[in-house]
């Protein structure tokens, strides 16, 4: 029989490992994509991530992330956007200054503010040499999906400032994103699983063989 320190010890681990591993529900794969799809989204463009905002208010904090716009492909797309995002949850955005973006982009009504959800559309570009994870989960490669919205959008045209998006300057503190920050892709989340169990298995024993 276990004892209450040992049970407790391996749910604790058990627990974090799996929220290492699975860090967002969102579903296996993405709709195929199509112009009823595509519809949904207010904007779609790609931009490159210029600065990483969070404003501070007393309901919390809220995260904004703002991009050059490099290709706006539907609607009219501020050359200079400010795009509100989950910074805190299991579902946060992958956001790093200079990596650029695919991104499809929703319009809060009530609080007028541009936002981006992580189980939606919007896809990051794959550095030189690094596989990219995301084609599996939207069924397309990215030059295939560029493709498809070069023929069906051509009505996306740069604007000027973002004026409906301002992020409010009082409370306002610059995230420090740097490269370091990883977020792993599924091959190495499948390697940490087994680590973290056979870590488990190691702690069990140890506990086992030397707590009486």
């Amino acid at each position: 029989m276990l004892s209450r320190a040992r049970i407790i010890l391996l749910t604790f681990l058990f627990v974090y490992t799996c929220t290492s591993i699975y860090p967002c529900n969102c579903e296996t794969s993405l709709p195929k994509i199509s112009r009823e799809e595509t519809e949904t989204y207010t904007l779609i463009f790609t931009g490159y991530v210029k600065k990483l905002y969070v404003v501070e208010k007393e309901s919390g904090k809220e995260f904004f992330a703002e991009f050059v716009v490099s290709q706006p492909f539907k609607g009219l797309v501020p050359r200079d956007i400010k795009i509100a995002y989950d910074g805190i949850t299991s579902c946060q955005m992958r956001f790093l200054p200079g990596d650029e973006w695919l991104l499809y982009v929703k319009k809060d009504s009530v609080n007028k503010k541009w936002w981006v959800n992580y189980c939606e559309r919007s896809r990051r570009y794959a550095e030189p040499g690094e596989e990219d994870e995301y084609t599996v989960y939207s069924g397309m490669t990215l030059d295939e999906e560029l493709r498809f919205l070069g023929k069906n959008y051509a009505s996306g045209q740069i604007v000027g400032e973002d004026t409906l998006t301002m992020i409010e300057e009082e409370n306002k503190i610059v995230i420090d994103s740097r490269r370091d920050v990883h977020y792993g892709t599924p091959r190495e989340k499948i390697i940490l699983l087994i680590c973290s169990l056979a870590a488990m298995i190691i702690i069990y024993w140890i506990i086992k063989r030397f707590v009486k």
